[in-house]
């Protein structure tokens, strides 16, 4: 965490929280222990639009649509074998349509990958993780080569790039 605080990690385990006897679409993670933090709540929300999986807040209260949260990620189980679209480059377009909202979070892709990732990546692959990283989207779980996976730096290169390998 970009916090720096100190955890200390055991059996992690979610429950769910009732309220008035109800479910409350509200979950409490245990299993940790840091001074900094005494609980740790997972929210679920209803989507009715193209979002990320996850807004992470770091504060005392429940959030306000006011609220900024310190890390917007969207996260995937699929690579470059088993899906060139749902892999990486239909999630470029929540992380702009996030941008209209919290244009100061940070940005994560995670990868939870559950096979081995393609040797050799595609021209999808390719053109979809550089517009990520374009956007300042930090990519976690999965090997980037540095040659080949840079941010764009012109609208020309987006353009010259898709004309002549997709």
């Amino acid at each position: 965490m970009d916090k720096g605080f100190c955890a200390f990690i055991d059996n992690l385990r979610i429950l769910h929280v009732l309220g008035n006897g109800k479910f409350s679409f509200t979950y409490e993670l245990i299993g940790f222990r840091c001074n900094k933090v005494d609980k740790i709540f997972i929210k679920t929300g209803s989507r009715h639009s193209s979002f990320v999986d996850f807004l992470v807040f770091f504060q005392n209260k429940e959030p306000t649509i006011k609220d900024t949260p310190i890390y917007a990620i969207e996260e995937t189980k699929s690579d470059d074998s088993e899906s060139r679209n749902t892999g990486v480059y239909q999630r470029c377009s929540k992380f702009v349509f996030l941008h209209y909202y919290y244009p100061n979070v940070k940005m994560v892709m995670l990868y939870n990958l559950q096979i081995e990732q393609k040797k050799k990546p595609t021209d999808t692959n390719i053109f979809g993780t550089r517009l990520l990283l374009t956007l300042g989207v930090e990519i976690l779980g999965k090997k980037l080569d540095p040659e080949i996976f840079t941010p764009f730096s012109l609208i020309k290169e987006i353009i010259d790039f898709k004309k002549t390998n997709i």
